[in-house]
């Protein structure tokens, strides 16, 4: 999937989404959520940047269950990957009613990625004498998408919050290479990040 692709739905998804707000009782609401400063937590990762939104419903007044969709970013200093994860959400908060209401939280579901590249490397025989170029086409596949947070919400007027918590992201990747129709080589990525997520709840 294209990246433009994968963000024209995403806004499309937050435009419908924005316009139902109104029509929502207390036991609904939305989060959208902005994950920034992402750290890797194991060397081959990429670093992952994640723009979600959820809608959920509140069978509690503890518990916040819904499903939800976004734009996750996997990249390091050569190449930016576009995903985009589908999950189940669920929140437990704690201290309900207060102004600061700490709360967990976790996402489970697949990370979408069909992005495609080229690259050309030079083929060398036993004298180190430059023997040939191969073009090699690469695809990269998605899978597992994960993330579990600590935090709290603020809660302002009219059933909003500001959301503030910490927690690791994590994305499944396969990259496939093949040369003509030949496959070549498969290399398998667990993407894992500590990141700070910053969202808006109405």
């Amino acid at each position: 999937m294209k990246k433009a692709t994968v963000f024209i739905f995403f806004l499309l998804l937050l435009f419908l989404s924005t316009g139902m707000t109104h029509a929502q009782s207390k036991t609904t609401g939305f989060l959208i959520d902005l994950s920034v400063g992402g750290i890797k937590l194991n060397s081959s990762a990429y670093n992952i940047g994640l723009l979600t939104i959820t809608p959920y419903y509140k069978p509690t007044d503890n518990l916040s269950i819904g499903v939800g969709t976004g734009l996750l970013m996997l990249g390091n200093s050569n190449i930016e990957i576009a995903s985009m994860p589908i999950f189940a959400y669920g929140r437990w908060d704690f201290l309900t009613g207060k102004r600061i209401t700490p709360f967990i939280s976790g996402r489970a579901g697949y990370g979408i990625i069909t992005e495609k590249d080229k690259y050309t490397y030079l083929i060398f025989d036993e004298n180190m004498e430059m023997n040939g170029v191969n073009q090699v086409d690469r695809s990269y596949t998605g899978g597992l998408f994960s993330s579990f947070t600590v935090g709290f919400l603020y809660h302002l007027r009219r059933n909003k919050a500001l959301s503030f918590a910490i927690g690791p992201k994590f994305q499944k990747m396969t990259a496939k290479d093949n040369i003509g129709t030949e496959p070549y080589f498969q290399n398998n990525y667990n993407n894992l990040s500590l990141s700070l997520d910053v969202g808006f709840v109405f």
